[in-house]
Parts: structure tokens; C-alpha cells; sequence
């Protein structure tokens, strides 16, 4: 199928290079297969495989931040196609993220959030991140200390105000479960490192995407920030009341953790993992991490390989005796690789992970 980009913003920068982002290659910006080629007559043209099901994708010159707007500046739908497939499919941008005046946004944070740092220093990946807290309801009246849940691509769990797309809600979500005598903890919420988000959330390499600095991501949360949050907040500090989670590439790096620091991590919340990346993630399945609380879950509209490769590696695991009892596998016919969709079965997720056996 022939996609062509017949009408682009005025103000693109005239050195500017378009691709496809979309289903087909796994939501990754940037791709260098997936840029549209110049035409003569000022059009950009791409074909695209045909799949067994429908089309979603949205064009970027590059990047998240450069993906496109819609006439007033808001975000963007997936675009969607189905089958049948046309031989050619027409497309007009509008406006792109970075160059429009963006719709105010308004901040949707509980008083139960802050910033706990806006320039937390990350020395083994030399650089500093944005790092948000999020404390039970009770915290400032009790002296109760509480489980941690450790969270990547933080400024998605808290505010729209900063999300890209739509916020995880996750303190409106704990701040209900505490009225109703649900589990309390404390959050901790690590924003991605835009360009960065795939070599931190990698431990391995990819010889299209490239990455691999997830295991010095993984030694910034051990010897870095877990001992700050230990230090300075009332914490259960023991592996079994602290979680690490995250969705996509933030549940590839979750799993990572999980098997490789169970002295750490005894909770892990694994949303929709990119276990593509790399075939070496299925190797976790001969760790001895056994103990470990384990959430899988994944939804059916991710794209061809999301539950085939996520059921091969719960059947590795269980083959490998890791005890049934500690996996929640679930798969949504619904789920798409999507903000709302995460955000819809965080609370699930959350309680299966957070509630004593």
C-alpha cells in the first residue's frame, strides 16, 4: 500500500525528513525504512506491507516531539486503515507538535504528587532526569511506613499537564483505593530521556533500534534513587514491597529487573513488554526468581507478535517452575498499545500485585 503525504505544514523546516510511525514497526519514530522519500512535485511516498488486520500510524519528522497535530494543535488519533487495503492512501498534515500553539493544558495532579527533583542526578548514564513522588493520603498524618512502586516514562502517570498523550491517572486511582481500605504506597514516577527512551529501557541491543543502557538505567534506580527514597521517605525498603513496572519498553526493562535483581525487586508490574527487541529476554526464564510477584499483560490489537511472544514466555517460565501462583497473565481482546489502555488496567494490575496472598 502507497502512502502519500501530499500536504505538510508551511513552517516544516526546509532540511525536514518524514517517516511513518505506526503498528507495523512497532510505534518506534524515526525508523530509517519507514522515512517517505522527496518527490519531485513536493510529495513525500512510502509503501507499506500489507497486514492481516488494520493499519494505525501517524507521521513524525523523526520523533515523539516532532510527531504531527491536528488542525488546532491538539493531539492527534492514530491514523487507521483497514482492509481491504487501497493501492494508494492520500494524507494532509496539518501542523506538527513542536511548531503550533498547543491547546493550554490544564493540570490534573492530586496534592498527593510533587516533583521530587526536577534535575536528578543520573551519574552512571551522565545526565539528570525529572523524577515524581507520589505519597498515600495518609502519609503526612501517620507513621506507617509503605511498599514503593518504582514506575518508568513518569510523566505519563500523574498529570496531562506533561503526558504526551493521555496520563495514567494513577494518583486519582490511589487516593479511591485508599478510601476504600485498598492498598497504600508510595510511587515513584522516573520521566524517559526523550531520545534516550530506548537505550535506557534496553538491556540489550537491537541491530535496527540499537539501545542497551538499560542495565545502567537498572544501577541508577538500585545504588542511585531507591536509597534516596529509603533515606528520605518511610519506606518498606525489603524486595518484597517494592515493585518496578512500566508498559512497552518500560515493561521489557521491568522484566529485566525482576530476573536479574530479585534481591531488589520483588514485585514487578509488566504492561504490554517489547519482548521483540531482543531474543535474549527469553533467557529470563532459567533465572531463579521464583519468589517474585509477576503481572503480564498485553492486549490482543498490539500487533501480530505482542501475545504470541508474551504466552511463549509464560509457558517458558512455568516450564522452568516458576509457581503459577505468582504469575497474573492476562490478555484483553480490546488492548491496543496505547496510554488509555494501560492506564484502564493499571488499577487490576495494581491490586493483584500490591495485596497480600
Amino acid at each position: 500500500m502507497k502512502i502519500i503525504v501530499d500536504k505538510i505544514p508551511d513552517d516544516t523546516p526546509a532540511d525536514a525528513h518524514l517517516y511513518l510511525v505506526g503498528n507495523f514497526n512497532r510505534w518506534q519514530p524515526g525508523v530509517p525504512v519507514y522515512k517517505l522519500q522527496p518527490q519531485p512535485n513536493g510529495t513525500y511516498v512510502i509503501t507499506v506491507p500489507f497486514m492481516n488486520r488494520p493499519v494505525e500510524f501517524k507521521v513524525t519528522r523523526g520523533t515523539w516531539e516532532t510527531v504531527e497535530a491536528a488542525e488546532d494543535g491538539s493531539d492527534m488519533p492514530n491514523r487507521r486503515i483497514k482492509p481491504p487495503f487501497p493501492a494508494k492512501v492520500s494524507v494532509q498534515v496539518a501542523n506538527w507538535t513542536d511548531l503550533v500553539e498547543r491547546p493550554p493544558r490544564k493540570h490534573t495532579a492530586s496534592p498527593q504528587v510533587q516533583v521530587l527533583d526536577s534535575a536528578f542526578e543520573m551519574p552512571e548514564l551522565g545526565r539528570t532526569r525529572r523524577i515524581w513522588l507520589y505519597l498515600p493520603i495518609d502519609y503526612a498524618t501517620s507513621k506507617k511506613r509503605y511498599p514503593v512502586l518504582y514506575l518508568h516514562d513518569g510523566q505519563n502517570l500523574f498529570d496531562a499537564f506533561y503526558s504526551f498523550t493521555e496520563e495514567w491517572g494513577i494518583d486519582e486511582t490511589l487516593d479511591q483505593m485508599a478510601q476504600t481500605g485498598g492498598p497504600q504506597v508510595i510511587v515513584v514516577g522516573i520521566e524517559h530521556g526523550g531520545e534516550e527512551r530506548i537505550n535506557e529501557l534496553t538491556p540489550y541491543k537491537n541491530p535496527e533500534y540499537g539501545g542497551g543502557d538499560g542495565e545502567k538505567y537498572l544501577q541508577f534506580i538500585i545504588q542511585d534513587l531507591k536509597p534516596y527514597i529509603d533515606t528520605h521517605f518511610r519506606t518498606q525498603p525489603e524486595a518484597e514491597h517494592t515493585g518496578i513496572g512500566g508498559s512497552s519498553l518500560g515493561g521489557l526493562i521491568s522484566l529485566y529487573a525482576a530476573a536479574h535483581y530479585p534481591h531488589v525487586f520483588g514485585k514487578a508490574m509488566v504492561l504490554s513488554p517489547s519482548l521483540w527487541f531482543s531474543d535474549k529476554i527469553f533467557t529470563i526464564a532459567r533465572k531463579d526468581f521464583k519468589n517474585t510477584r509477576l503481572v503480564l499483560l498485553a492486549g490482543e490489537q498490539e500487533g501480530e507478535e505482542m501475545v504470541s511472544q508474551m504466552q511463549q514466555l509464560y509457558n517458558q517460565l512455568v516450564a522452568h517452575n516458576f509457581p503459577n501462583e505468582n504469575i497474573w497473565y492476562q490478555t484483553r481482546p480490546d488492548g491496543n498499545h496505547s496510554e488509555w489502555f494501560w492506564r484502564r488496567e493499571f488499577p487490576e494490575a495494581f491490586k493483584w500485585l500490591y495485596t497480600k496472598k
